[in-house]
């Protein structure tokens, strides 16, 4: 259960408990079961997948205001309720939470009741306030497949089970593989460029698929290894193939 007494200062940009055995038999289950529906669920027929997204949208509303407070508060505030939602214009009238809402609410009233913060991750503060997160267990092994598959198309098929992925990101992913496979490594984006060239180097990365927003930062670019990197400050963006190296 949730700590009341947790304040939002007390959490850093990931809580990341230590990964169990569990954790990689729920990944495996998902990946056999899965795995081929959500890489090649782009087929689908455009009806299909608008369908498929109106029901999940139906879901997360009604989780939202079932088990969460401040979106309970903020549906009622506007005469909504989950049954109300029946269209995509219906969509249209769901209240939008701002940054100040969720930072004040957090943690006692914008965390499902079904949840705690055993898993809670947090935004880079680019715009000088923090917004901190609680993610459920089935949604990080959920998105973990996901991010296979996005690395896998972005690879053009060349992203393969043993291939180390290294995530450049604000906090540390919840596990280090799919049950041994898609391994991946973690970088923090407060790392000193130098650094960061070094890590890379070490790890001998055989395809870069790696991205972070970008603003208007100068930007310097590095040979690593076969290829090349654009390096924005403490931001960085990697082409796909170091191979290919395509610097638009």
């Amino acid at each position: 259960m949730m700590n009341e007494h947790l304040m939002y200062s007390d959490l850093g940009t990931s809580n990341k408990r230590k990964e169990t055995r569990i954790d990689h038999i729920q990944l495996r289950r998902l990946m056999n079961q899965g795995w081929a529906a959500i890489r090649e669920f782009y087929k689908r027929s455009p009806e299909e997948i608008n369908e498929f997204q109106f029901k999940r949208i139906k879901e997360l509303v009604r989780h939202a205001y079932d088990t969460v407070d401040l979106y309970r508060d903020k549906y009622s505030e506007e005469g909504f309720e989950p049954g109300d939602l029946k269209t995509w214009n219906d969509f249209q009238r769901l209240p939008i939470l701002t940054k100040e809402e969720l930072i004040e609410s957090f943690p006692k009233k914008a965390i499902s009741s079904k949840y705690g913060t055993e898993f809670t991750t947090r935004s880079s503060g680019s715009t000088g306030k923090f917004v901190t997160v609680a993610v459920s267990p089935e949604a990080i092994y959920l998105d973990t497949i996901q991010g296979a598959r996005q690395f896998y198309f972005q690879s053009k098929g060349n992203y393969e089970p043993l291939d180390l992925a290294l995530f450049i990101y604000t906090g540390p992913w919840w596990v280090s593989s799919i049950d041994g496979e898609y391994p991946t490594e973690f970088l923090p984006t407060t790392t000193s460029i130098e650094d960061a060239i070094k890590k890379i180097e070490d790890l001998k990365l055989k395809e870069l698929i790696i991205e972070t927003g970008l603003s208007s930062y100068s930007k310097e670019s590095r040979n690593i290894g076969d290829g090349q990197a654009l390096f924005y400050d403490k931001e960085y963006v990697f082409s796909y193939n170091l191979s290919d190296i395509n610097l638009n």
